[in-house]
């Protein structure tokens, strides 16, 4: 079953029929992902059911505050829920009152109407000391659970205990072969390890192996119960919350150098300029040769440094950069957007406050490792398709006719060349030549005081990429046949691919039946964690407005140069170059203020249009709600 926010729920069936609609009243106390039995009547609308019974519980944990009373526990959720969950006393265990918990609910005492249902708690959900207080805001706002289960823990410790000569019998032995990992400074988890190996035919053979977490997080686990729960990792300025227990994320399942791993490994063979030839992917045992950073990959091709680089891994370093440097050409030749957005860079002190914010930059050590997922990511999809194996794609549809519009109207207020603007209304009205419309727009903006301005905005008007169990395309990589393998241990979606690629490389294959129900699990799961990684991608621009909210207030009173980036009817919204900051532009109160939303402000004879670069003086900031004030100079 899967519960809609609204109050009521559809029920996928077995049978791969229509969905059958649950309206509120016929719930039944189910929730969910429970598997129930429902009473089906049609109307004219379609199939409407009622839920009968239970048969098996999802058991994924509600998470909310809770509030004690002389009777009885109350459990207030986070995330909409069609039921008042009481906590009999007793079943509380060390929660106290306003802890914030996750309960399991238990089996409502009448299959009929009901409006309340029983839980107990499973854990409370600690915080951090060291979090702060704004990330604990968030944390508690948002309802992310921070802290795991004792059970949980007890599991993953139990499968961080391997036993390698077993798994070297039955996988593999690729721990001769020359594989790197390639991350930030700060990494704590290595999750992908890249080789690269020349083939016969002057072509190369790209070597990806992805940490085997599907290995020791088993399937219907209370670990792997809450690590869909979770759904993704959560990354704040300078902390994480991850999707698995450390002892599994920066322990076991790390591909760290010199220690024997478990990895799925996809093994691309490509031509000379990068056309792919094959691949075949398998369970292998690898060993990295070593653990390299971004900023000293950059510094190898930029200043020729190849300090702390063994040379079998520079000429490596070398063939890499040739390769990935023509899939990336011939990607943006079928016309993959380049919309890559500078990032906030939080530089923190030892007690967790920020020092400095910069914008993040991008080299040819992170187009290296994006060009080889991406290949990866896409192979893996190959290969799931020929076994005849569901599919967990990541899809990403074109934007619609009306936000084509609008954004053909922004970009004409800000001035952009008229011939540029009609491409995309021509676009708009025919539904092909956007890839080609954006790049031309992009290109003429590029190094240009709007031109971040207009990235946001052509972002702006895409529409969100979502997990689908149907290949609908991938609009902004300008492919279809794509999906999410190469970060399981962030990512529930990585991990569910796994899954489906060990059931491939098995020699009985699962039976018609089976892998139509793994696919009715992909819609249900494509649903839930594209919602889940909206939730998390809030939460964490949430954090990044308090912490620079945090930085900026001791600027109150400083000068500015900016950018206006939006109006509305009250007021504009803007962003200034150093440090990176944005917040809302306050205008005058006097007579001859005039805003035309999403156009222009006429104050008293002086027009200040959308993109226009604007001194703004800092008046205010709201610490506790990540807000800054501006106003014109």
């Amino acid at each position: 079953m899967r519960y809609n926010p609204k109050g009521f729920a559809f029920c996928v069936t077995q049978s791969g029929q229509a969905d059958v609609f649950v309206p509120p009243g016929g719930l039944g106390g189910a929730i969910d992902k429970d598997l129930v039995e429902v009473s089906v009547s049609r109307d004219k609308k379609g199939q409407k059911g009622r839920v009968l019974s239970i048969l098996e519980r999802g058991l994924i944990p509600v998470s909310g505050r809770y509030q004690r009373n002389k009777r009885q526990g109350i459990v207030i959720p986070f995330s909409p829920f069609p039921y008042t969950i009481i906590i009999p006393h007793g079943l509380e265990k060390t929660a106290r009152n306003q802890d914030i918990v996750a309960v399991t609910i238990d089996l409502p005492a009448s299959i009929k109407r009901t409006s309340v249902v029983t839980a107990r708690v499973e854990y409370v959900m600690d915080i951090p000391d060291d979090a702060g207080a704004d990330l604990a805001s968030v944390v508690l706002n948002r309802g992310l659970a921070w802290s795991f289960s004792d059970k949980a823990l007890a599991e993953a410790s139990s499968a961080a205990v391997i036993d390698m000569s077993h798994e070297l019998k039955r996988r593999k032995d690729i721990r001769d072969r020359i594989l790197f990992t390639i991350d930030g400074a700060d990494a704590r988890d290595f999750d992908d390890a890249v080789g690269i190996e020349p083939s016969p035919d002057g072509g190369f053979v790209l070597s990806i192996a992805i940490a085997d977490v599907a290995h020791v997080v088993k399937e219907r686990s209370v670990l792997d119960q809450e690590a869909f729960a979770r759904g993704f990792s959560v990354y704040f300025p300078g902390k994480c919350i991850p999707m698995l227990p450390e002892v599994l994320s920066n322990g076991i399942l790390s591909l760290n150098p010199g220690q024997d791993r478990l990895a799925m490994v996809v093994e691309i063979h490509l031509g000379p300029r990068g056309r792919l030839i094959g691949y075949v992917c398998y369970e292998g045992i690898i060993r990295s040769s070593a653990r390299l950073t971004y900023d000293q990959i950059n510094t190898f091709f930029s200043q020729g440094s190849s300090e702390g680089i063994e040379p079998e891994i520079t000429a490596r370093l070398l063939a890499l950069k040739q390769l990935t440097g023509y899939l990336h050409a011939k990607r943006i030749k079928k016309g993959a957007l380049d919309l890559a957005m500078p990032e906030r860079v939080f530089h923190l002190d030892s007690l967790g406050q920020v020092k400095d914010i910069s914008w993040s930059t991008r080299g040819i050590a992170e187009c290296i490792i994006e060009e080889s997922m991406l290949m990866a990511n896409h192979a893996v999809c190959l290969w799931l398709e020929k076994k005849e194996m569901p599919v967990f794609y990541r899809v990403h549809e074109a934007p619609d006719r009306q936000k084509l519009l609008g954004l053909a109207d922004t970009l004409n207020i800000i001035g952009l060349d008229k011939g540029l603007v009609s491409r995309v209304e021509t676009a708009a009205h025919c539904g092909h030549g956007i890839h080609t419309a954006f790049k031309a727009i992009t290109d003429a903006s590029a190094d240009t005081p709007s031109g971040r301005l207009v990235s946001s905005l052509l972002l702006r008007s895409l529409k969100q990429a979502v997990y689908s169990f149907e290949d609908q395309g991938h609009f902004g990589l300008a492919c279809n046949r794509y999906l999410h393998f190469t970060s399981p241990i962030r990512r529930y979606p990585d991990l569910i691919c796994h899954r489906l690629l060990k059931l491939s490389l098995k020699k009985n294959t699962p039976s018609k039946k089976g892998l139509k129900r793994f696919g009715r699990y992909l819609q249900y799961a494509g649903t839930a964690l594209s919602e889940r990684q909206r939730l998390v991608t809030d939460a964490m621009f949430d954090a990044i407005k308090l912490k620079t909210a945090a930085y900026m207030h001791g600027y109150i009173g400083e000068i500015f140069e900016g950018v206006i980036t939006g109006i509305t009817q009250t007021n504009a919204f803007v962003e200034i170059k150093a440090p990176p900051a944005d917040g809302i532009c306050i205008l005058p109160d006097i007579s001859g203020v005039r805003i035309v939303e999403g156009r222009y402000i006429r104050i008293r004879k002086k027009k200040i249009t959308l993109g226009q670069a604007v001194r703004l003086r800092l008046v205010a900031v709201n610490r506790t709600k990540g807000l800054c004030d501006f106003a014109l100079v």
